[in-house]
């Protein structure tokens, strides 16, 4: 096979070469139970169940399978609420990308149950010595479902189609949540060690690809311009293993091991995987944890479960709605000076002194390691030149909310 050079783009672009599975698949709407055939179900089959979708009419036919029946060659797999639908073109549903995701999508490398990346769409592939291109080997014989065959090229298709237009915009923001109730990371020391150890430019390059992040000390997304400052950006990014070597030294660090967790959504996983590597080089042995998103959500709210887990944040119209720094949220930001310039900002009776409000938050927040926000990852969207009107914010939408152009 012919070898072609991907900068780390390639890993960014793994989930969104989908190729849909083979088989058919059934889900139960009472039991909660999806239903992935490895081959297509015959008709004939006692008691099951089918979902299909109609391309004509965009819904779906939904039965309950025979929990008494007898099938061959399926996986069931339990989820927690039934689909609208498992088109993920037609619909943003977490429930339905977590049972596309893995059965009938594939990327170009996966993670096995340690948390190690394997081939998946790749044969092999191979690191440069400087960390900063990766050579994959493409598996032959990869089929879309047009029966096109998969190649290097197609990480570039899209944007070089006539007629098409390619947007790319902030979507949101990755920080690992930090506990601040119990553990390693109830010690501000600790936190500045771990800061201090992390380049936060090659974790997102890592986890997204070269061109799917911005990275930037500001909290808030390029949707809310107003709300945009650099305050506290002189602690953003202080990638320094020495000095966070020393921290542990002189704070006697025993090498008790940080518990990472990360869900296998949004690349959460990737960017634990990132973090583990630079965080051992500095002597920090990490304990990760790759879960799906529902055990990571149980998880959350339990102090002993772990140090750090990995999380992305949508946009959102104002600061006040930056959660995580709220002392009832996963983390427990419960530090009296955070609260009490919390609460300036959401008591302001205008906006500039809102502004400069959330200005003194973000910085002590930097200085303080209330969360730390690694930067932006990007959303990029393709449209037919035809499509006229189409508004490009990605965020949510708030009426009444203090949105200020």
């Amino acid at each position: 096979m012919k070898r072609k050079t991907i900068k780390y783009i390639a890993a960014a672009m793994a989930a969104s070469m989908a190729l849909t599975a083979c088989g058919g698949s059934t889900t139960s709407s009472d039991s909660g139970t999806t239903t992935a055939a490895a081959e297509s179900a015959s008709a004939g089959s006692a008691g099951v169940g089918t979902t299909t979708a109609a391309a004509e009419t965009d819904s779906a036919t939904i039965s309950v399978a025979d929990p008494n029946a007898s099938y061959k060659d399926t996986l069931n797999i339990a989820v927690a609420q039934q689909a609208p639908s498992l088109d993920l073109h037609k619909n943003s549903s977490l429930i339905a990308r977590q049972m596309m995701d893995g059965t009938c999508w594939e990327k170009l490398v996966t993670l096995n149950a340690n948390g190690e990346a394997v081939p998946e769409l790749c044969e092999s592939y191979e690191v440069s010595e400087d960390a900063k291109t990766i050579t994959f080997i493409l598996r032959k014989g990869v089929k879309f479902h047009d029966g096109s065959e998969m190649t290097a090229d197609d990480v570039e298709r899209i944007s070089g189609l006539d007629g098409v237009t390619v947007y790319s915009t902030q979507q949101g923001t990755i920080a690992p949540i930090i506990n601040h109730k119990e553990g390693l990371c109830a010690n501000k020391w600790f936190r500045q060690a771990v800061s201090y150890a992390i380049d936060y430019e090659e974790v997102m390059a890592a986890t997204y690809g070269t061109n799917g992040y911005v990275t930037d000390s500001c909290y808030m997304d390029e949707a809310q311009p107003f709300w945009y400052t650099d305050a506290g950006s002189e602690e953003y990014n202080v990638h320094d293993p020495e000095k966070a070597k020393e921290i542990l030294k002189e704070n006697g660090y025993d090498g008790t091991p940080l518990k990472l967790t990360a869900a296998t959504l949004n690349k959460m996983d990737y960017m634990a995987v990132a973090m583990q590597a630079e965080l051992e080089e500095v002597g920090i042995p990490v304990e990760l944890n790759i879960v799906d998103w529902p055990t990571l959500q149980a998880q959350s709210t339990d102090p002993t479960a772990y140090d750090m887990y990995i999380c992305t944040f949508s946009q959102v119209p104002i600061p006040s709605l930056k959660l995580y720094f709220g002392p009832n949220y996963a983390g427990w930001n419960d530090d009296e000076t955070l609260q009490s310039l919390l609460n300036d900002m959401n008591t302001s009776t205008n906006m500039d002194d809102a502004k400069a409000a959330w200005e003194k938050v973000q910085e002590y927040s930097w200085d303080y390691l209330a969360v730390i926000n690694f930067g932006h990852y990007i959303a990029n969207y393709a449209w037919n030149d035809h499509v006229k009107g189409l508004n490009n914010y990605s965020g949510l939408y708030f009426w009444n909310a203090g949105y200020v152009e």
